[in-house]
């Protein structure tokens, strides 16, 4: 269990995975587009007609996004589920910044609900953005109350456990979540106001190594504060929420 709040949390999972979710709304992993022609792949029909359709950012295929590859998508996300969320976190590139556009007029067409990350939100007219939960600097929520006076009514958050250990001077490297275990325990860790997140500090060579982590009460936090923005829903990914450090 991860947290109760009045906004919906959808937990993404394939569907092998679906009798995990202990009562929580489902977003269905397992749609991606085909890279030999204009097609979609994706496993048996859910259901669960309430269940949102994830569809991964995968390298963009050979051919050019059209509309009715568009119509397409949406028609069968429509007749499946409750909404697609395009689940797009990779570096924007033209194929996706296109298909985004496309799908928004597809979407709006069926009164589908669309949901898309940051990166391409300026694609879309009114599709739901979804903003990262996994923020390293600022404050996380003025982050929140920003994106929230930005798309008001339009914004979910995205859970993406942070798991990021940082060395001075060198940028951060992302740390696999079976790494937790295994923090220095030989020191205390802190809770950051700022960055809703844990924190601790150990020596790293001639340097300083800070890493910067989430547990099931740092996510809570965060839910909560996206609650206060004035968020609709938030969306993460089952297995790494599971995972997380009490």
């Amino acid at each position: 269990e991860v947290c109760k709040l009045s906004i919906p949390i959808y937990l993404a999972a394939f569907p092998d995975d679906a009798g995990n979710i202990s009562g929580y709304p489902a977003a269905r992993l397992g749609c991606r587009l085909s890279q030999d022609t204009p097609a979609l792949l994706a496993p048996a029909p859910p259901d669960d007609p309430a269940s949102l359709m994830v569809l991964r950012d995968d390298a963009p295929p050979p051919y050019s996004p059209t509309p009715a590859l568009a119509r397409m998508l949406a028609t069968y996300a429509q007749n499946y589920h409750a909404g697609l969320v395009c689940d797009w976190r990779k570096p924007a590139v033209p194929f996706y910044g296109a298909l985004a556009a496309l799908l928004d007029e597809s979407c709006a067409e069926l009164g589908l609900p669309l949901w898309l990350t940051e990166s391409y939100a300026g694609d879309s007219q009114g599709a739901m953005v979804m903003i990262g939960s996994d923020a390293t600097e600022g404050v996380f929520s003025q982050r929140l109350a920003e994106a929230g006076s930005r798309w008001p009514g339009r914004c979910v958050l995205s859970l993406l456990p942070l798991r990021v250990r940082c060395v001075l001077p060198r940028p951060g490297e992302t740390m696999e979540m079976e790494a937790l275990p295994e923090l220095p325990s030989d020191g205390p860790a802190f809770f950051s106001e700022e960055l809703c997140c844990m924190y601790c500090s150990h020596p790293d060579g001639d340097g300083v190594a800070f890493t910067l982590y989430d547990t099931r009460e740092t996510i809570g936090r965060k839910l909560q504060a996206a609650e206060d923005a004035g968020f609709q829903a938030a969306v993460g990914p089952l297995p790494e929420l599971a995972a997380l450090p009490e």
